[in-house]
């Protein structure tokens, strides 16, 4: 059951660290995407990312994961390399000042120093020049979504109306908060070194939150949720009591914008984010419309997203030449 629940933490990974898992295989090609190639020292590195972020099971534990960890790494690397190519066919260029726009204003809004957030990174493990990347691949999706698949989506009135209706709840004036969340969780009959091991995990995440990175970019990687992850942590609204204890009064103390510390419950390690808030008093339509029609369009984004990446998975040519699982979108 520990390995069922764990696997569900790898699906639709966008981002993820750089540790290494070992040294399976001497350096090599293990794919190739079209005209460009992934290397077996690029797959083991991505393994051992996502091994680090399910809390460094035990080496029996890995052996059972290990052919479907390497499986979701194959899959992610893929994506990622077919989005770069369609980015590339599309003149799609992110300026390395946009992209240090985006650290600069995540570092501004947190009122954290530069050099603080890279002792952060390097105290990680990791470097400012990784972390750029990532912002940038972050960026280079962004951008293909919004030229791609965004233009496509349209909401009507007659959908506006229906959810409106559907969900008439949430607009009648109960309590609530909207609350993004980054979840760690605990696999079933997980040792308590396993346990304290994601502790640890959320505790540094957290602590990469207070030195300025985004809420929104950390929730994208290290949600067990995939859906979740795909909206950047977006829980949507919740009332006061639909949560576990702990978390309900974190989530109703908390100012708006504000940032909870690690908050562990039985399913696992959270830290939540109000984004929004809402009081007494029923909202008209006409009031919401615009917060009812983005959250139509977001869902049919992803599914559209989803669609679009198997569309270009089917035309590439994807030569696998490792003994791995065949991937799959």
């Amino acid at each position: 059951m520990m390995v069922k629940k764990t696997v569900m933490v790898l699906w639709l990974v966008f981002m993820c660290g750089t540790a290494c898992f070992g040294a399976a295989y001497e350096d090599g090609i293990a794919v190739v995407v079209n005209n460009d190639v992934i290397t077996l020292s690029e797959l083991n590195e991505e393994v051992g990312g996502l091994f680090k972020r399910i809390g460094n099971p035990s080496e029996a534990e890995k052996e059972t994961l290990l052919p479907e960890v390497r499986k979701t790494a194959m899959n992610k690397l893929i994506d990622d390399l077919l989005i770069g190519q369609e980015a590339a066919k599309m003149n799609i260029i992110i300026p390395a000042e946009n992209v240090d726009a985006t650290i600069q204003g995540m570092l501004q809004e947190r009122k954290i120093p530069m050099e603080a957030f890279a002792a952060t990174l390097a105290k990680d493990g990791g470097t400012m020049a990784e972390y750029r990347e990532e912002v940038k691949q972050y960026l280079t999706r962004m951008k293909l979504i919004s030229r791609e698949i965004r233009p496509k989506i349209s909401v009507n009135e007659e959908e506006i109306g229906e959810y409106y209706s559907e969900h008439r709840d949430l607009y009648e004036g109960k309590e609530a908060v909207r609350l993004s969340q980054i979840l760690f969780v605990i696999p079933e009959g997980a040792s308590a070194a396993n346990r304290k091991e994601i502790g640890a995990q959320a505790e540094a995440v957290f602590a990469r939150l207070q030195n300025g990175e985004s809420f929104e970019l950390l929730a994208s990687q290290y949600n067990s949720d995939p859906a979740v992850r795909a909206s950047g942590g977006d829980l949507g609204f919740v009332e006061r009591g639909m949560l576990r204890d702990a978390l309900n009064e974190a989530a109703f103390i908390l100012p708006l914008g504000q940032t909870s510390g690690v908050i562990e419950t039985p399913v696992g390690f959270h830290i939540i984010k109000v984004t929004e808030k809402r009081g007494a008093g029923i909202k008209p339509i006409g009031e919401v419309r615009a917060e009812v029609e983005e959250k139509i369009a977001a869902k049919k984004t992803e599914a559209k997203y989803l669609e679009w990446i198997g569309t270009l998975r089917q035309k590439a040519h994807i030569e696998i030449r490792i003994d791995t699982p065949a991937a799959q979108g």
